[in-house]
């Protein structure tokens, strides 16, 4: 299970190196404020970082970009019925690798409308 204390561990040696790797000035930090993202030891590890945070509703998985890929790969995956344990795996990896750049950016660039129908529906479920 992931605490506070691993995932400040987690931020601590993998936010370096995707801020450096990326050539971000004034990154963005989103979690989607799970339980385990809120001890003080894990917000003040995002402080040290200088992460600027993206205000996120609990509980509300939509409006991460990331759910939308993962769904698009678990359909990529399940359309090829895998037949062992160790041909999902290979699939699993070959698909993820093989997802088309404008299908990432179709789920981040969407991010405004998700945000506002949010705001729209006061935090309320949306259509995503």
């Amino acid at each position: 299970m992931l605490n506070g204390r691993k995932y400040a561990q987690i931020l601590r040696i993998y936010i370096p190196r995707i801020v450096a790797r990326l050539n971000i000035r004034s990154p963005i930090f989103q979690d989607d404020n799970a339980p385990g993202d809120r001890p003080n030891f894990a917000e003040e590890e995002k402080v040290n970082l200088g992460l600027r945070f993206l205000p996120w509703p609990p509980y509300s998985p939509d409006l991460n970009p990331i759910e939308g890929i993962w769904s698009y790969w678990k359909d990529r995956i399940r359309r090829r019925t895998p037949q062992s344990i160790d041909e999902l795996k290979r699939i699993a990896f070959q698909e993820w690798r093989e997802i088309p750049l404008n299908i990432i950016r179709s789920f981040i660039q969407c991010m405004n409308k998700r945000l506002n129908d949010v705001i729209t529906n006061k935090g309320d479920n949306t259509k995503y």
